[in-house]
């Protein structure tokens, strides 16, 4: 089937040789979830996660989390070894509410507890509303990068989520404002066995994020945001 957006994307991504997973979440209802990137990772849903029709930011759907159960695995690849290069993961946010549960919810990242695997980076949103990266390093974690305050708005329509490494300076961006700015050293744990997932985490069951997310992008080997922007209008290229 070809979908055509009712929204045109942007027409061409100079960086597209560096992106390693792209999810638009378009489609019907309960449809299978497409990775349009040029690595076409295969993604899983365990539990409740699934393309929902309703409240989208860009196309024909979006992801719904609804915060009971479970989480969507693109499994394990290269792909996700982020290194001690430059990165951009980037995401719209949106339609979020705190579970009753955790302290906070995964949005996105390659970590865990169950045996043989291992943890490496993960993003969460806190009972604050304070957007988070954590990342180890020599099995060390890091927890000190998280937006200072509670990020106004952040559980309204969709906000535009970007997390980038410019060399030694790691930056969170909310809707283009620099909301984290600090330093990062070292090349992030790889975690060859673990399987990235997104909204939950596959050990832990009680911390399911509740909310959307649309236009998941991670782009390795480029930080496409180094100071404050203007979020982007149109669903991300295919190429």
């Amino acid at each position: 089937m070809i979908y055509v957006p009712y929204l045109a994307r942007s027409s061409v991504d100079p960086d597209w040789d560096k992106v390693v997973l792209l999810l638009h979440g378009d489609g019907s209802n309960g449809g299978t979830i497409i990775d349009s990137s040029g690595s076409n990772h295969t993604i899983t849903a365990t539990g409740t996660p699934a393309i929902d029709t309703s409240n989208v930011k860009f196309g024909t759907g979006a992801l719904l989390f609804d915060g009971t159960a479970g989480y969507l695995s693109a499994g394990t690849s290269a792909d996700w070894q982020l290194g001690s290069g430059d990165f951009t993961i980037e995401f719209w946010h949106g339609h979020y509410a705190w579970n009753g549960v955790a302290f906070e919810e995964p949005l996105i990242g390659l970590w865990s507890n169950l045996s043989g695997q291992s943890i490496s980076w993960l993003s969460t949103v806190d009972i604050n509303n304070r957007l988070t990266f954590y990342y180890a390093v020599g099995s060390t974690p890091n927890f000190t990068a998280k937006t200072t305050n509670s990020t106004n708005g952040i559980g309204s329509s969709y906000r535009h989520v970007a997390i980038t490494r410019e060399s030694t300076t790691l930056r969170i961006f909310f809707d283009g404002v620099v909301e984290y700015l600090g330093g990062i050293t070292g090349t992030i744990d790889s975690a060859t066995s673990t399987e990235l997932t997104i909204g939950g985490l596959n050990y832990n069951s009680d911390k399911p994020y509740n909310g959307r997310l649309d236009d998941i992008r991670i782009t390795k080997g480029k930080a496409r945001y180094t100071a404050a922007f203007t979020p982007p209008t149109a669903p991300f290229p295919d190429g």
